[in-house]
């Protein structure tokens, strides 16, 4: 398939705020600064699609890319080093739960790992 129209959809902070049509979600999860943003950005042939930061951490929201206008592309909160405060993981890890759990919408779900770590 060949990607030819990418664009933001929105950014949701619960689930209840996700896109609410039929188009199916593709979410990519995994630890903060796995490369989550930047397989969107590669994927579509769009730098800066998707917000890339050198800090761990930096998305808080669920991200919606309209792709095609045919489906999505989401790009979910990292998991592990974030520097926050636990509350604020413990928020992310709700979202993170909450979405993967309860959205009819997800299709698919890719986890993303770093070979370099243990």
């Amino acid at each position: 398939m060949q990607i030819t129209k990418a664009e933001f959809k929105c950014s949701s902070e619960r689930i209840s705020q996700v896109p609410k049509d039929d188009l199916k979600d593709i979410a990519f999860i995994g630890r903060s600064n796995v490369g989550k943003s930047s397989l969107i950005n590669m994927l579509t042939a769009r730098a800066g699609l998707a917000k890339v930061s050198g800090t761990p951490g930096k998305t808080r929201l669920i991200n919606h890319f309209r792709i095609n206008d045919a489906w999505y592309l989401v790009d979910l909160p990292g998991y592990g080093y974030a520097r926050t405060s636990k509350t604020q993981r413990s928020e992310f890890s709700k979202l993170i739960t909450d979405y993967v759990v309860k959205c009819e919408k997800m299709h698919f779900l890719f986890v993303l790992v770093d070979i370099r770590l243990e």
